[in-house]
């Protein structure tokens, strides 16, 4: 594994990088090393919640025009029953 070093770092920072550290119960290294990931794979994570938010709007149109085409299927049949019922009623 590599090693990356940081100069010229100011103290407050490094302060406050030890206190998140032990909020997580973590070293420093491991602390950073996990910031670091995160910050890697940030832009993926983003285009992944990009797609999925599309795919669920898409369902969402999908949803709407299939109860649309329910609802027109059911006057429909109503109509028809309707019908039906009228015309075996005059008979």
């Amino acid at each position: 594994m590599g090693e990356v070093k940081i100069r010229n770092l100011d103290d407050e920072i490094i302060h406050k990088l030890d206190q998140k550290a032990r909020q997580h119960k973590m070293s420093r290294n491991k602390y950073l090393i996990s910031l670091l990931r995160n910050f890697t794979i940030l832009e993926e994570k983003q285009e992944i919640e990009e797609k999925y938010a599309g795919l669920v709007n898409l369902m969402v149109d999908v949803v709407e025009r299939n109860t649309e085409t329910m609802e027109e299927m059911k006057s429909e049949i109503l109509e028809i029953g309707e019908r039906m019922w009228q015309s075996g009623y005059d008979s």
